[in-house]
């Protein structure tokens, strides 16, 4: 009899497990955004050929965004700027062809990088497709528009009036961005700025506390 309950216990915990096991592989699992991000790609439409290991230009990044988009999953692109680098006619080709290969591959912001500031403002503005780019030039000091960057002009606008940032009227702030709201002024200060930075080595004073705390226990 103890030996027939121990075999039927252990059935049933077989079963049990497999139940759970089945439960588990039929579980919904959800899926893996992916976070994909280029830079410098410096006016190349298609490999150079001056170097070795080159596996592909825009026609290659856009399958592979083809093949990711099409699994499960969000996928967001980023561009961190260098994307154009010619000047004259040709160049203004190759930007017109770049900036449409950006839009069809969906970047969702391409950062304003030294080449394009080299280029200026005049160059990039001729081409709608190149002015119509997700843009991120929130601190560009360029003077034509549409370059400029809202945290540049308002520095700009304190500094024509003499005045700290915080001691623009909020009607003005908003003049430089819609999304100015009464909280800007808690960030304005110095005090403001520097509890902002909370992360690992920022300049929040828990922040600091914390890593002197660390550089103490280092040191015994």
């Amino acid at each position: 009899m103890g030996f027939t309950r121990l075999v039927s216990r252990m059935l049933l915990l077989a079963v049990g497990v497999a139940a759970c096991a089945t439960v588990y592989r039929g579980a919904p699992v959800a899926p893996v955004p992916r976070l994909l991000f280029m830079g410098h790609v410096e006016g190349y439409v298609e490999p150079c050929g001056c170097s070795e290991g080159q596996l592909g230009g825009e026609a290659r990044r856009a399958e592979l965004l083809r093949r990711l988009r099409a699994a499960p999953g969000a996928t967001l692109l980023v561009d961190a700027g260098n994307r154009f680098i010619a000047t004259g006619p040709a160049g203004e080709i190759q930007a017109a062809t770049l900036a449409a290969a950006g839009v069809a591959a969906g970047v969702a912001a391409i950062n304003l990088g030294e080449d394009e500031r080299h280029l200026g403002a005049d160059f990039l503005s001729r081409d709608a497709g190149v002015r119509g780019l997700p843009w991120v030039h929130a601190n560009s000091d360029a003077a034509t528009p549409p370059w400029p960057g809202e945290v540049a002009r308002t520095v700009r606008a304190a500094e024509q009036k003499g005045c700290d940032l915080a001691d623009l009227a909020l009607a003005e702030l908003r003049t430089f961005s819609p999304l100015v709201e009464e909280d800007v002024y808690q960030v304005l200060t110095l005090e403001g700025s520097l509890a902002q930075r909370s992360h690992l080595g920022g300049t929040a004073p828990a922040a600091v506390r914390a890593a002197i705390g660390r550089a103490r226990r280092r040191l015994g």
